[in-house]
């Protein structure tokens, strides 16, 4: 990992930013896995 062409949105890699929709996905989890 290091100047590797960033994968398209939506992935989650490292510091990828992610659309609202998946942004939602972790705090989702985080209240299901309380």
């Amino acid at each position: 990992m290091t100047d590797r062409p960033r994968p398209p949105v939506g992935t989650g890699r490292s510091g990828s930013p992610k659309p609202p929709a998946l942004a939602a996905l972790p705090q989702r989890r985080a209240l299901t896995y309380g």
